[in-house]
C-alpha cells in the first residue's frame, strides 16, 4: 500500500507541475524531496487514522463494558446512575456553588433522553422558575458519589423557560 501511495503522489505531483517539469528542473526544483515529503505526509496520515481508530475501539469497548454491568446490576450500577438518582440531583457551577436541581426530563418517542428540566431557585422542589436544557449539554461530575451535573452560570441564565402543559 505504501508503495502505491507513493505511486499516487508521483502521479498526482506530475499533473499538477505538468510540462513545466523541465523548467523546474533545470531551475533545481527537488522532485525526489517533494516526493519524500509528500510520502511522508501519507504515512502520518496513516499513523493518526490508525490511533484514531485504536482510541474509538477502546472508547467502544468502555462503553459495552458500562453497560454490561449496568444490566447485571440494575438496582446499583456500577458506573452512571438510575434515572430515579438523577431527578433532584444538583447542577453546580465550575466551582461548585449550586445553581439548580434537575426537576423532570423529557424522553422521546424512541427512548432518548432529550431535555432535562431544571429547576431554578425555589425551595424543596417549590418556586423558581423552570428552565430546558438539552440533556448532552450537562456535564456529569466524575468520580462523584452523588449525580451533579456542570453548567455555567451564563449558560443556565440563557436557557429558555420551560411550561408545563396543562390540559383544558
Amino acid at each position: 500500500m505504501r508503495h502505491v501511495s507513493a505511486f499516487v503522489a508521483a502521479a498526482a505531483v506530475s499533473a499538477v507541475i505538468g510540462s513545466a517539469a523541465g523548467p523546474a528542473a533545470a531551475q533545481g526544483f527537488d522532485f525526489d524531496r517533494l516526493m519524500d515529503q509528500a510520502e511522508e505526509m501519507w504515512d502520518n496520515t496513516g499513523r493518526s487514522l490508525e490511533s484514531t481508530g485504536e482510541n474509538i475501539g477502546r472508547a467502544l469497548d468502555d462503553t459495552h463494558r458500562s453497560i454490561d454491568q449496568a444490566l447485571a446490576q440494575p438496582a446499583a450500577p456500577s458506573v452512571g446512575w438510575l434515572g430515579s438518582d438523577l431527578i433532584g440531583a444538583r447542577v453546580v457551577s465550575p466551582e461548585g456553588e449550586t445553581l439548580a436541581t434537575v426537576d423532570d426530563f423529557v424522553v422521546s418517542p424512541d427512548g432518548r433522553v432529550m431535555l432535562a428540566i431544571l429547576r431554578v431557585g425555589g425551595a424543596i422542589g417549590v418556586g423558581g422558575r423552570l428552565a430546558a436544557a438539552e440533556y448532552p449539554a450537562l456535564w456529569p461530575v466524575p468520580g462523584s458519589d452523588e449525580p451533579r451535573f456542570v453548567m455555567t452560570r451564563d449558560e443556565l441564565e440563557a436557557l429558555p423557560a420551560y411550561r408545563v402543559a396543562v390540559p383544558d
